[in-house]
């Protein structure tokens, strides 16, 4: 199945805000992989 534009929009906009996020801010030890976690876990299914 092809991707919708918007979906792959939102997908790169959430890896662009994740990756700023890490950046500004830097997760404890392990922090990162909760937080993509919980990013991923608020997604919509497709």
């Amino acid at each position: 199945p092809r991707c919708d534009t918007g979906d792959l929009a939102r997908a790169c906009e959430l890896v662009v805000r994740l990756a700023l996020s890490c950046v500004a801010a830097p997760p404890a030890d392990g922090g990162v992989a909760d937080l993509v976690r919980g990013a991923l876990h608020r997604q919509p299914a497709p």
